[in-house]
């Protein structure tokens, strides 16, 4: 209809360089056009880049009535620089900055620094935006909004990885963890990804849990494998990592208490390829190998479990077969 009143041909359907020309026509001088190119930065950041220096901006213009838009360029712009990644992000208010002073720092993640919200992201420039923008309270706001839309009262974790290697890390994760009891919602438990090769020690493993279990909340292995550098290990290295299952899974039931303890998951099941299109293609971590036979690792968890040497009571021919 709006076509159709102006006079001009009826669209079947609508494009996004559509919508980029008649906003950036329509709108001309009320300064949205450069928010709408920073926001369709964020997925498709070499696009923007690339419209934005085929621009001929600066370019000198004159009258002249032969020309079909009466105006012909005269020469080439001057003093303008060429458009980067680093150009492409929304500026951030005096309001905001006097509220988050830290919001002026780039993010970067140290042994020093422990939590950063500089994380990876599809447009590949690192910036987690609610996080660089909003600072911590966007994760309370977060968990407010999952407590009022959760009818069947999930419990509301906090999940996060190499906790067992980077102590400060862990230390920044309680901290932001208090932050969000502290302003109005509730965590009800911290998760940790256990991503590790079977050299972790026994001594890292401890310490870590029994640094969550002094938080009261509950505490789940939220991802756990092991990896031991090859895809065909020798018997040695197989037994390293059912030790190392075994270790880990035990020091979780001894340094958490019962009450605080939530869940372990197993992350994928096998080392088959068809697992392992995107994970640890080259290695062998799981507790059933590549034909779902048992490894070592399925014996370490069992005793684990059991808190005991299964094998005692319980025999089979070949733990390394079903």
């Amino acid at each position: 209809m709006v076509r159709s009143r102006a006079k001009v041909p009826a669209k079947n359907s609508i494009t996004y360089e559509d919508l980029r020309y008649e906003r950036r026509i329509e709108l001309a001088y009320e300064g949205q056009y450069w928010y709408d190119l920073l926001r369709r930065s964020y997925y498709q950041e070499e696009e923007v880049i690339g419209y934005l220096n085929s621009q001929e901006r600066n370019a000198g213009y004159e009258w002249d009535e032969n020309e079909i838009c009466q105006y012909a360029k005269t020469g080439d712009g001057t003093g303008v620089s060429t458009a980067t990644k680093q150009h492409l992000a929304f500026p951030v208010s005096n309001v905001d900055l006097t509220r988050n002073p830290k919001l002026k720092d780039e993010p970067v993640e140290t042994t020093e620094s422990g939590l950063s919200l500089n994380w990876a992201n599809e447009a590949g420039n690192g910036h987690f935006y609610w996080g660089y923008y909003c600072g911590m309270d966007y994760a309370v706001k977060a968990f407010e909004y999952a407590a009022k839309y959760n009818p069947n009262g999930a419990k509301l974790f906090v999940n996060d990885y190499n906790l067992e290697s980077n102590p400060n890390k862990l230390a920044k994760l309680i901290e932001f963890v208090e932050y969000i009891d502290n302003n109005g919602a509730h965590v009800d438990g911290i998760g940790t990804q256990m991503h590790v090769s079977s050299s972790i020690s026994k001594e890292q493993v401890d310490a870590m849990f029994k640094t969550l279990a002094a938080t009261g909340k509950l505490v789940r292995i939220t991802e756990l494998d092991i990896t031991v550098g090859t895809k065909t290990p020798s018997a040695d290295q197989l037994q390293k990592q059912a030790d190392c299952y075994q270790m880990i899974l035990t020091s979780y039931f001894e340094n958490i208490p019962e009450n605080q303890q939530s869940a372990i998951t197993l992350w994928t099941l096998s080392d088959n390829e068809k697992e392992h299109e995107y994970w640890l293609k080259d290695d062998a971590p799981n507790i059933f190998d590549a034909s779902y036979g048992r490894k070592l690792a399925y014996k370490g968890v069992c005793d684990a479990i059991a808190g005991k040497d299964v094998s005692a009571d319980f025999r089979s021919h070949d733990y390394s077969k079903k």
